[in-house]
């Protein structure tokens, strides 16, 4: 039997910090108890005379209305149990909505409601059962007449020495309540307390298994192609291939000669293959092709967010015929995924919805076998509104992430338990919360994520800054690089929906292997990220 604890202001003057978490599966043995609080008067909520139901709405938009499920402890100080009905843990993800009715008919015979700010409520997939069937569930009235009225001990002989001291229990509870938000590592959705427990290990270069939730289909890092050298991969890069042995996420650039320009030159076949056959030759895999638009005076730092070809019809005729070509090339070549686009903010507009349609069922229709990707960058994942629609045509979403970890530029001070907490905005920089935003693509769209980039500078305030605040930065400090893997090893461990990443990127400023060419040792950073990846699925 589990039981949980919450309390609710009832005018919601409070901060939402109730958090569910429960199986699919689970039924009327788990159930929670609690305190409805009237932050007007700071009393308890008098629920005498009232009624309480629990309403949410499901992942897969079926319905509870529960009031068979609510018993009333004690009326006048406000406490309730709720015993969890086994529709309300039918099926995984996150609730849409979810919260506490409180309803009561007046001496005019007018209802009056009044309800809860709402509970988050997760719900972890069950891969054993079978039979576990979703529906809409609505209660009946009468059933509110079969609630024992029993009261919570404690609370109750509490309640009867005065209100005063109620009112200290209460703010105790809040006080209690603020502690666990506070320590709840990385996010409210996603992950558990059993984190907190692990610092210690992953200090020490120890990362645990055990009871995690995920273990990623996918691992890669990252590896550019230009088309202004005649090296395809140099010898540094081979040998640390060989000692880090990671699967590879390829980015050829595909150029245009400026930012509205919708003539795509992308380069010889040939090039590329010669660079599949050289990563080949060290044992590890190209899982990933990911072509990046890019121009001849800017390269990669292209900000392809401002791509805006002046003819839309010309510029996905091209990039369409682009895409099979290179669809074509990754089926030739064994490579997992193709990634249809990088960052083309003004381009993954819903209005060109059909155009990412057309280009998509073209590729399946010829290589059905073959993972489709685009890798949104912060605007696009952060406007759903305008720039998600494309994802439905899509295998995996894809993002690329790179949190500001933390507000401290001492590296040193910090962990990555503490820092995790970027990736749910808790950490008063960050204020992006990527857990909600893969958990709205899950509900919206039932789409697993890839994070198809993530990665920090090898300089000293690389956990601050996504590049670099110092005036003459000194790369090549792997530590904070070895610290950000950590961070995301977490993260990824304990986030279901996410089935893999392409760490940014494996030479360069962004790097794990040394920046000098003639060094071969390993890294702190190349030996974390080669100790992450080598993990059996």
């Amino acid at each position: 039997m589990s039981n949980q604890y919450l309390s609710f202001d009832v005018t919601k003057q409070s901060t939402p910090q109730q958090l569910i978490t429960g199986r699919q599966g689970d039924s009327q043995l788990k159930f929670v108890t609690m305190l409805f609080w009237d932050g007007d008067k700071n009393v308890p909520y008098d629920l005498t005379g009232k009624q309480v139901a629990f309403e949410a709405l499901k992942p897969d938009n079926t319905h509870i209305v529960d009031y068979e499920g609510i018993t009333i402890l004690d009326a006048p100080a406000g406490l309730v149990r709720y015993s969890f009905n086994e529709q309300i843990f039918s099926v995984a993800g996150t609730m849409q909505q979810a919260f506490f009715k409180i309803t009561h008919t007046d001496s005019n015979k007018n209802v009056i409601a009044d309800s809860t700010l709402e509970v988050t409520i997760n719900i972890l997939e069950n891969r054993v059962e079978f039979g576990i069937n979703s529906k809409d569930y609505l209660s009946e009235y009468d059933d509110l007449t079969t609630q024992v009225k029993k009261k919570f001990d404690d609370y109750a002989a509490t309640v009867q020495d005065g209100i005063d001291k109620a009112a200290q229990i209460h703010n105790e509870i809040t006080a209690i309540q603020k502690q666990i938000d506070d320590n709840n590592i990385v996010t409210k959705k996603y992950f558990n307390d059993e984190l907190q427990s692990r610092d210690s290990n992953i200090n020490n270069n120890i990362i645990e298994s055990k009871n995690k939730l995920n273990n990623l289909d996918y691992k890669m890092v990252s590896i550019a192609l230009t088309r202004d050298t005649n090296i395809i991969v140099n010898d540094h890069v081979i040998n640390h291939l060989k000692l880090t042995k990671t699967n590879v996420s390829f980015c050829p650039l595909v150029y245009v000669s400026d930012k509205n320009s919708s003539d795509l030159i992308v380069q010889d076949i040939n090039r590329l293959q010669t660079f599949v056959d050289t990563i080949s030759s060290t044992g590890v895999k190209v899982q990933m092709l990911k072509p990046h638009i890019a121009t001849s005076s800017q390269g990669d730092a292209f900000d392809r967010a401002t791509y805006n070809p002046s003819s839309y019809d010309a510029f996905f005729s091209n990039w369409k015929s682009i895409l099979l070509s290179y669809a074509a090339f990754a089926d030739k070549n064994n490579i997992d995924i193709l990634c249809v686009g990088c960052e083309q903010y003004l381009t993954t507009n819903n209005k060109y919805l059909s155009k990412w349609q057309d280009i998509c069922s073209s590729i399946k229709a010829k290589y059905p076998h073959l993972k489709l990707t685009y890798a949104m960058n912060t605007t696009e994942y952060l406007s759903p509104t305008t720039n998600w629609d494309m994802i439905a045509c899509l295998d995996l979403a894809g993002l690329n992430v790179y949190p500001k970890y933390t507000s401290n530029p001492d590296y040193t001070k910090t962990s990555p338990t503490v820092l995790a907490h970027a990736w749910s905005g808790d950490n008063h920089f960050t204020r992006i919360n990527y857990a909600e935003i893969i958990a709205n693509i899950r509900l919206r769209y039932g789409k697993n994520v890839l994070i198809t980039e993530s990665g920090v500078l090898s300089v000293s305030d690389g956990l601050v800054w996504f590049l670099s605040n110092l005036k003459n930065p000194t790369y090549g400090n792997f530590g904070v690089t070895k610290l950000a893997i950590q961070t995301m090893r977490i993260i990824t461990d304990y986030s279901p929906a996410i089935k893999g990443i392409a760490w940014w990127g494996f030479e360069g400023q962004f790097g794990v292997i040394p920046l000098d060419s003639s060094d071969n040792s390993m890294t702190v950073a190349e030996k974390e990220i080669s100790d992450w990846f080598s993990e059996v699925k």
